[in-house]
């Protein structure tokens, strides 16, 4: 029997489907009848589908995995000022930039102009970028605020 099954994987490797007289000459060799073989040909693809699934599953999954590794998570900045009329704080993409303190009226500080490199945290007033409710949070780094 173990025989039998060696033969019949050695051959489902080689070919999934066999022709009626593949069938009958593999049934004729392991003195099985063909409806036999044929039953198990149908059932070994089955079951070669069912692992192709799980694989591709698998690796969905680690690909996913490494998307999220790679993915970057950014803080969304909040009005400073309470919204009109008791609406709900909007995106800071619906805010116009604000001016920088030497009116030169861009949204970048004058290091940002200068350098061309990123602008230093030092150039931002917190009270200008965080919303009231965050300002009060820690006591001890009310001094920067």
């Amino acid at each position: 029997m173990c025989d039998q099954v060696y033969q019949l994987e050695s051959v489902f490797d080689v070919k999934r489907y066999l022709s009626s007289s593949e069938r009958s000459a593999l049934a004729a060799s392991l003195r099985l009848s063909e409806t036999q073989v044929k039953i198990w040909f149908q059932n070994r693809r089955n079951k070669w589908k069912r692992q192709l699934a799980t694989e591709l599953e698998a690796a969905n999954m680690a690909h996913a995995a490494a998307a999220a590794q790679r993915m970057t998570r950014v803080p969304i900045v909040y009005r400073q000022h309470s919204p009109p009329d008791g609406a709900v704080a909007t995106l800071a993409s619906d805010i116009p930039p604000p001016t920088t303190p030497t009116g030169t009226g861009s949204h970048l500080p004058p290091s940002r102009h200068a350098s061309g490199g990123f602008p230093s945290p030092l150039n931002y007033h917190a009270a200008l970028y965080f919303p009231p409710a965050y300002n009060g949070l820690c006591p001890s780094l009310s001094n920067i605020v």
